[in-house]
C-alpha cells in the first residue's frame, strides 16, 4: 500500500459538500501508479495550506462514462484533466493545526516541491498517521 498526498483547490472544487452528498469523489488518475487500497491526503492549497482529508482509493481506471457527475462542486472554471480517474472514499477529516504546512515542512515535507501529487512516507507520514489516529 503506498500512501499519497493529492492537491486541491477549495476555489475549484467543494470537497466537503461533495463527500457529504456522495460519499465519494473521482480524481484524474494522471499517469501515477495508483492501486485500490492505497491511502490519499488530500492537501488543500492557498489559502488554507494543509491537509483537510484521508481517503482510499476504492476503484481504479474509471472512465468518463463511469465517471460521477461533480458538476455542481465545481467552478466553473475546473479544468477536468480527463480520465481515467480514480474513486476515492473518505475514511476522516481533520481540522488540526498539526496539518498545517509549516508542521508538514518540520516533519519531512519538502518545501520546495510544487507538485500535485507525491508519494508519502517515513516520518513525515509516521507524523500524520499520528494526527489522524489521535
Amino acid at each position: 500500500m503506498t500512501h499519497w498526498m493529492i492537491t486541491y483547490d477549495k476555489k475549484q472544487f467543494n470537497i466537503d459538500r461533495c463527500l457529504e452528498r456522495n460519499g465519494t469523489t473521482d480524481w484524474s488518475q494522471l499517469r501515477n501508479k495508483f492501486q485500490i487500497g492505497d491511502v490519499v491526503y488530500m492537501y488543500c492549497s492557498k489559502p488554507e495550506m494543509r491537509i483537510t482529508h484521508k481517503m482510499r482509493i476504492v476503484r481504479i481506471n474509471v472512465s468518463k462514462k463511469e465517471h460521477k457527475d461533480e458538476s455542481l462542486y465545481l467552478s466553473s472554471d475546473y479544468i477536468d484533466k480527463g480520465e481515467p480517474y480514480i474513486r476515492l472514499e473518505q475514511l476522516s477529516s481533520q481540522n488540526s493545526y498539526m496539518l498545517y504546512r509549516n508542521e508538514l515542512i518540520k516533519h519531512g515535507l519538502n518545501p520546495y516541491s510544487g507538485r500535485s501529487r507525491q508519494k508519502i512516507e517515513g516520518d513525515l507520514l509516521d507524523y500524520i498517521e499520528s494526527v489522524f489516529n489521535k
